[in-house]
């Protein structure tokens, strides 16, 4: 899946995700949308196959940007749901900020929004203040208490643990993970690509559809055009990893190759 922007932001945004959506990919693209019509409509419009609506959930976040009762957000979020179902699309929904909503107040959404028909549901750790044992227990508990929807979380990294979280929700029975070329995003960023990716593959013996053969040139690509530099000691893809992975690849082909050389 491929969340390709926020079509109702501009003009420019809404094209972007438009062609993305036309390219015929071999992947879902998504389009982000708060509970608003207007911008479901703009997700629509560009012809996404996914839309990921989203609304506020903490009371910090309540209080400082929507201003509803916890009632009318979740009567807002309902149908929301309900109008890009009723569009034949598949729907994703994201408590925004969870890991400081009110686990009562998150259980009731989750569960309102499950009965509406969402497909996917999204826990979000927007400011990156989850260590990983806390998100573990949170991403554990609504996955026992939720049925037949695929749990989604998105880490930011403003501790360092955007890709740690990220691990422990796969292990808690998260089944999406968003993730992040080279970590990008706002503030420190999200979960690195490469990192989450081959973690799962290499540590939890997980499989995903990621072609781990291009992770590294897919990074170089964005750092260049990005111009955000990748450290050299960034893990799977900076240059002192990858020359080490390169130096132990040669010894061992030099050792096969002389195996009197063990011996001696």
């Amino acid at each position: 899946m491929i969340e390709a922007g926020f079509p109702v932001s501009s003009k420019g945004e809404f094209e972007s995700v438009r062609q993305i959506a036309k390219e015929g990919l071999d992947a879902q693209v998504c389009g982000l949308s708060r509970i608003i019509k207007k911008d479901i409509d703009a997700s629509l419009d560009a012809d996404v196959d996914l839309v990921h609506v989203f609304v506020s959930t903490s009371d910090i976040q309540i209080a400082h940007t929507i201003k509803k009762s916890y009632e009318e957000i979740i009567a807002d979020s309902v149908e929301a749901v309900q109008y890009v179902k009723d569009h034949g699309r598949v729907c994703l929904f994201s408590a925004m900020d969870a890991t400081r909503t009110s686990p009562e107040f998150l259980r009731s959404i989750f569960g309102a929004v499950e009965k509406a028909g969402c497909d996917i549901i999204n826990i979000p750790d927007t400011v990156g203040v989850a260590s990983p044992s806390s998100f573990y227990r949170l991403v554990k508990e609504i996955c026992d208490n939720t049925h037949g929807m695929t749990i989604d979380v998105h880490c930011h990294n403003d501790f360092g643990l955007a890709v740690a979280n990220s691990l422990a929700a796969f292990e808690a029975g998260a089944r999406e993970v968003q993730v992040c070329v080279n970590g990008l995003g706002e503030r420190a960023g999200n979960a690195n690509l490469a990192e989450t990716v081959m973690s799962l593959h290499s540590i939890f013996g997980a499989k995903t559809s990621i072609k781990t053969e291009y992770l590294v040139e897919t990074a170089r690509l964005v750092e260049r055009l990005t111009d955000v530099k990748i450290s050299i000691t960034a893990p799977i893809v900076g240059d002192n990893a990858f020359f080490m992975r390169a130096a132990f690849t040669a010894m061992e082909c030099w050792r096969e190759a002389t195996p009197s050389s063990r011996a001696s």
